[in-house]
């Protein structure tokens, strides 16, 4: 048999249910509302930043992309192609110390392709040296007039090893004239060298920077000129890095 519980009556009245709840003070809330303001105001601000320097660096991207174009347009009508000829050869025509017989497809430098012409149009002196150049102005008046010839006179600096006991130098400007060299200047110290050539047109001298307001580090452009296949002549610019600053005293142009 199974016992029997008594039944007891359920007194409702006496369950009441109280929810646990934690008053929020007004004090606290104030207290940490200056922090809240704060993280929030951060947020804010890290995303707009953030923002800003995407369209910074595009921005930035964009200029250097423009300067480089600009300076290229600027600079071009300046660079000039320099050819050197018989620089192993005697007036008499025969070469010293006679290397060995060359291809058509070699060149002093192999890395500008096939070469020009082999002669000089007089066809007294071997092609024997290529390389770039730049109008300058060489602290004097570089448009000095040739009053005999109706010629303005300027100059071109190019390396000192392109021009080395050359016979004969002829300057290539931007729009294929060739002007010989009248004088030929070089310091093989510093492998410079600056030629004096005179045209009936004006030409475009390139401009100095201020070598003051740089350092090492940044970056730099050259431009160098070439001979493709057809004997057409292309413009090349490099990415360098700047190294150091000569002294003015090295100049060729000191004194």
């Amino acid at each position: 048999m199974v016992p029997s519980v008594p039944e007891m009556p359920l007194n409702f009245a006496s369950l009441r249910m109280v929810p646990q709840l934690t008053p929020i003070r007004p004090n606290r809330l104030l207290n940490r509302l200056p922090s809240m303001l704060v993280a929030l105001a951060v947020a804010v601000v890290f995303s707009s930043f953030e923002a800003r320097a995407d369209e910074t660096a595009q921005d930035s991207a964009r200029s250097l992309s423009r300067a480089f174009r600009d300076a290229a347009r600027e600079a071009n009508p300046s660079v000039v192609t320099v050819f050197s000829y018989g620089q192993n050869q005697t007036l008499s025509g025969a070469t010293q110390d006679e290397p060995e017989e060359k291809t058509d497809e070699e060149s002093p430098d192999e890395s500008v392709g096939p070469m020009p012409p082999k002669q000089s149009e007089d066809g007294e002196f071997e092609l024997s040296g290529l390389g770039s150049g730049v109008i300058i102005n060489p602290f004097v008046d570089a448009t000095d007039h040739d009053e005999e010839k109706d010629e303005s006179i300027y100059w071109v600096m190019t390396n000192n090893h392109v021009i080395t006991n050359a016979k004969k130098v002829v300057v290539q400007l931007p729009n294929e004239t060739e002007l010989v060299a009248k004088k030929v200047h070089g310091d093989s110290a510093s492998d410079i060298a600056v030629l004096q050539i005179t045209s009936n047109e004006p030409l475009k001298i390139a401009q100095y920077g201020d070598s003051k307001s740089l350092d090492i580090g940044p970056g730099a452009r050259d431009w160098q000129s070439f001979q493709t296949g057809s004997n057409r002549q292309c413009r090349h610019h490099q990415r360098k890095e700047s190294k150091a600053r000569p002294h003015p005293s090295q100049s060729p142009f000191a004194n």
